[in-house]
């Protein structure tokens, strides 16, 4: 579909357009980034209206800060390495299943 809701995959489409590889332009990356933004915004506070419940999302017990920084950048990193290979990547069209291997 094209659709891509997490601002580092919108980063990573929008660098590898500016590389000359596919992806996105820079002014659509930024829209796409001020909607995610939004978006999680909204869905916090829709979230807290719903349960009038909140909560402080933090690392699980012996586990710190740069533990859990670590663990997102990785998966950030192949999370971001998997779209640009099967998703943005021009070699590999048409595909239908790269929903597959990113998901």
């Amino acid at each position: 579909s094209g659709a891509n809701f997490n601002p580092a995959v919108s980063l990573s489409l929008g660098l590898s357009k500016a590389l000359g590889g596919p992806g996105l332009e820079l002014k659509d990356m930024g829209v796409y980034f001020g909607v995610q933004i939004l978006a999680a915004i909204v869905a916090a506070a829709i979230y807290v209206e719903l349960f009038w419940n909140d909560f402080n999302l933090t690392p699980a017990s012996g586990f710190g800060w740069s533990d859990a920084m670590v663990c997102e950048i990785l998966y950030t990193f192949m999370l971001c390495f998997v779209v640009l290979n099967v998703a943005a990547a021009g070699g590999n069209k048409p595909n239908e299943f790269y929903g597959l291997a990113i998901g």
